[in-house]
């Protein structure tokens, strides 16, 4: 990881686009479920960045982001239908 993947942008798919301005709204911090919803994306990212959903939207890999956005078991009541 180079000092500037912090300052990434992330390409998320429509399905989970909402994650992407959530996480730089504190709003996440009162909803307990959708702050799980990062965890689930990728547990130890979510982790190593302390939590923080707006420094895990800019870290995590844009695969991952994919799978889940296909995987609606992950994203359930989150999904653009």
């Amino acid at each position: 990881m180079t000092p500037t993947d912090d300052q990434r942008p992330v390409a998320i798919p429509d399905r989970i686009a909402e994650l992407g301005p959530i996480s730089g709204n504190l709003w996440w911090s009162w909803k307990p479920e959708v702050e799980a919803l990062y965890r689930v994306l990728d547990p130890v990212l979510y982790a190593e960045t302390s939590d923080n959903p707006a420094l895990f939207m800019r870290r995590v890999a844009p695969e991952r982001l994919a799978r889940a956005a296909a995987d609606p078991a992950k994203i359930t009541g989150w999904a653009r239908r």
